[in-house]
């Protein structure tokens, strides 16, 4: 791929609108309701690990789970439609509109470089936590959006997020907003779906029917399937430990981009997730096939025996031969040579349908269920 034969336009071509915002803070109240974890661990005696739900009954704000996140203190982050909880290993603290939580449905979690938590909403712009005050930015979701699908931080500290009203960045109280509309033909301010940094500060932006667009810090370069890609309808871009740039669609497959040359991998479903694990494995979750291993060209699916075939969770890759896979209303699959052990609620699982899998610091594995608890 040739960037001069690409379409695109300088940052000075750009429409973009500063802001410069008022701080709403509120303090964390130092008698915060602590509320003690009940012990619920189920014994699975096959794979000598302990299962622990986190639920409504034993501390958590809510159970309809959408983000998960680690700090730099160990302390879980549990995003709700309801509310916020953290967790410190033995005790809960809930913080939700009651307390001065600015939105009750929180929908992304994302920690920066300073270890600053930015809190993406469904309905009230976005929040940060700098370890004492909840500080919301775009309270009214005018400027924002109420939707905010995804954040990142590039090298400089810039902090980019993608909503439903387009790109924008934040820094030293600053959020800058990007209008595309006229440089490349969109027809309005077009949802922005994911965004990622690649190994050289490049900026990835997503959009569902516009390609891709690349931000190498004074240009906005476009890339579409006349490029190359395998589809118009990104979903999601992961970078991987070589600077590769992977680009799921919701058509055919999975694009990658690498050393200016674009591979295409056309599969039969569109792509939820793109997970790399051990030895250069390539994970793929498709919304209805199952589950590919690019680098064996491996297809796990119901036909290998895979109880069901929705895969919306990354695939977990311990590097240890174990590969979990939780499926849509099946549960989790525990897979090693090409053997399967299921888990569901007989063995200790909350409930049965997975929406997304994290891997702890300590080698755990934490899930999260569409409609019950984690």
């Amino acid at each position: 791929i040739n960037e001069d034969s690409l379409k695109k336009s300088s940052i000075t071509n750009i429409t973009r609108t500063d802001i410069q915002l008022k701080k709403n803070q509120f303090k964390l109240s130092p008698d915060c309701p602590k509320i003690k974890k009940v012990n619920a661990s189920v014994l699975n005696q096959n794979y000598s690990n302990f299962i622990e739900d986190f639920t409504v009954q034993n501390g958590l704000v809510d159970s309809d789970i959408t983000d998960l996140l680690i700090d730099n203190s160990n302390n879980l982050w549990i995003s709700t439609t309801k509310g916020l909880s953290k967790f410190d290993g033995e005790y809960f603290c809930n913080y939700s509109q009651d307390n001065g939580l600015a939105s009750r449905i929180i929908q992304k979690l994302f920690l920066d470089s300073k270890g600053n938590i930015w809190i993406g909403t469904m309905e009230k712009g976005i929040i940060k936590y700098d370890g004492n005050h909840f500080i919301s930015i775009d309270s009214n979701g005018e400027i924002l959006g109420q939707d905010i699908w995804d954040i990142t931080e590039d090298k400089k500290g810039n902090i980019w997020i993608a909503s439903n009203h387009g790109l924008f960045s934040f820094k030293e109280n600053t959020l800058t907003s990007y209008d595309f509309t006229s440089q490349f033909n969109f027809s309005s301010k077009t949802d922005v779906i994911s965004v990622e940094i690649d190994l050289k500060n490049n900026l990835w932006i997503s959009f569902l029917g516009s390609g891709v667009l690349k931000f190498d810090g004074n240009n906005f370069y476009q890339i579409t399937e006349k490029d190359g890609l395998n589809s118009n309808k990104i979903w999601n871009i992961s970078v991987d430990n070589k600077g590769d740039i992977w680009f799921g669609d919701l058509d055919r497959g999975v694009s990658k981009l690498s050393e200016k040359k674009i591979t295409t991998y056309l599969l039969p479903q569109g792509i939820t997730k793109i997970s790399f694990g051990e030895n250069d494995n390539v994970w793929l979750s498709m919304s209805s096939k199952g589950v590919v291993n690019l680098k064996n060209k491996e297809l796990i699916d119901k036909f290998s025996g895979l109880t069901g075939e929705m895969v919306c969770a990354p695939v977990i890759d311990n590097g240890d031969g174990l590969i979990f896979i939780g499926i849509y209303n099946h549960g989790l699959s525990i897979y090693k040579d090409k053997n399967f052990k299921t888990l569901v609620e007989k063995n200790g699982l909350n409930y049965h349908e997975i929406s997304q899998i994290k891997k702890t610091n300590m080698g755990g594995v934490l899930l999260t269920y569409w409609s019950d608890n984690i």
